[in-house]
């Protein structure tokens, strides 16, 4: 193994040798759960990037000494927590086949022949991820959300509703759920259009169009009447916890007074 030494038996017991040659390569590194995949070029490297990790706190889930090949990328590509589908690699290249399917895999490659640097990096790829995994969160996660429709733009009653809406506060998105005033399912948002543009989002003060299947114009919805985002029970405390708007903050609110209508506990979950 890279890294170990060669030892002269002369005279030792066989099997004492091959222990202690055994002992000295044993990889002394601790490993998680969770975290990242290192490989270097000895053994020696191995143990000295992972002290430096553990100053970080960085994790190291697997250790191996080696170049970074394309079973690694499978492997890494198919773990189940995205902050751990990091390959960092130490004065070791990436084997040909691993290079060229490279873009085919949810996995970032760092490599560096300087621990300090290679440390930089995954510290920064780690953060970055966290944050994109943040963003994707917030954005998936409703928004507690009122608008009303404009009586003066209505383009279809039906199949879907057709209408001008004013955003009052918070920001509605395509496949928002919508409840009324007293609770009960008020369509689903399939489009956002502000003129010629369509648009995923459309935040607090914004007029726009919008497509609501589900419901019929003047039966389920009325044009003046406030609507607003239906919110889940399991994400109103971290709804509270993402320092929201005062606007917002007061739909939130509005909406949890709604839903107590018919559960007075709606939103004290933990």
């Amino acid at each position: 193994m890279p890294g170990t030494t060669i030892i002269e038996i002369n005279g030792k017991n066989n099997e004492e040798a091959k222990q202690e040659l055994m002992d000295e390569s044993k990889i002394k590194i601790e490993l998680s759960e969770h975290g990242i995949t290192l490989k270097a070029d000895t053994l020696g490297s191995l143990e000295a990037i992972a002290y430096e990790m553990a100053q970080k706190e960085i994790k190291i889930r697997s250790a191996q000494i080696g170049e970074i090949s394309k079973r690694d990328l499978i492997d890494v590509s198919t773990l189940p927590d995205p902050m751990d589908r990091v390959l960092a690699g130490f004065n070791v290249d990436m084997s040909p086949d691993a290079k060229s399917s490279l873009m085919g895999y949810d996995v970032g490659v760092i490599t560096s022949g300087v621990i300090y640097h290679l440390v930089e990096q995954i510290e920064k790829w780690l953060q970055d991820r966290k944050n994109s995994i943040e963003e994707e969160r917030k954005q998936g996660m409703p928004v507690p959300s009122k608008f009303i429709i404009m009586p003066d733009y209505i383009f279809r009653a039906a199949k879907p509703v057709i209408v001008g809406v004013k955003v009052l506060s918070g920001r509605i998105k395509v496949d928002d759920n919508l409840i009324r005033e007293d609770g009960k399912y008020a369509g689903t948002i399939k489009s956002i259009r502000d003129g010629e543009v369509s648009k995923k989002f459309a935040e607090a003060g914004s007029e726009v169009a919008v497509a609501i299947d589900g419901v019929t114009l003047n039966r389920q919805i009325f044009p003046d009447q406030p609507l607003y985002v239906d919110i889940n029970e399991e994400v109103v405390k971290a709804l509270r916890a993402r320092g929201l708007d005062e606007a917002t903050m007061a739909t939130l609110e509005e909406i949890i007074k709604i839903k107590r209508k018919e559960n007075i506990f709606w939103g004290t979950k933990v």
